[in-house]
């Protein structure tokens, strides 16, 4: 595979690995928010991240699917860590272009670089397999792995 990943994908994997997650059981929420000094909640209110001062919360919605618990935990931690304000008062671009990086930066920690070694990206169940081990939605998986292919091949193309 000729793939070379994005700076996000290896800040990620590099946080990761620095906090002992290797493999894709060992993802944990928790431990993530913990590392980066955000409070975790669960309540059935609507999934939602929060930043006041030094304070930082994301509530995720427990009445969710575990993979759809995850997917949108990944998508609003993307937004206390690269964006800043609330979107309120962000014109409708701006908005749409933190949807855009938040919904590619969940792919990146759901499925971190430097485990998608672990699996045969060949196998006719890949998708299946990555997306029971990542407790994910075989459309993140799907996304996640289109990336991976069209970086490869643009390399391969353009970069000869």
């Amino acid at each position: 595979m000729d793939y070379k990943p994005f700076e996000t994908e290896l800040a990620i994997s590099n946080y990761y690995k620095s906090i002992g997650i290797l493999e894709p059981y060992q993802i944990d929420l928790q431990a993530i928010s913990d590392g980066f000094g955000i409070n975790l909640t669960y309540t059935t209110k609507k999934t939602f991240a929060f930043e006041n001062g030094r304070f930082r919360m994301i509530n995720v919605d427990a009445s969710l699917p575990e993979h759809l618990k995850r997917e949108h935990y990944f998508h609003e931690l993307c937004h206390i860590l690269r964006h800043y304000g609330s979107q309120l008062f962000l014109a409708s671009a701006f908005i749409q272009l933190q949807e855009y990086d938040a919904v590619r930066f969940t792919r990146y920690a759901a499925i971190p670089y430097h485990m998608i070694k672990l699996f045969d990206l060949h196998d006719p169940f890949v998708i299946k397999r990555m997306a029971q081990a990542f407790c994910v939605s075989e459309q993140v998986v799907s996304d996640r792995l289109d990336g991976i292919l069209r970086n490869s091949l643009e390399r391969r193309y353009v970069y000869g």
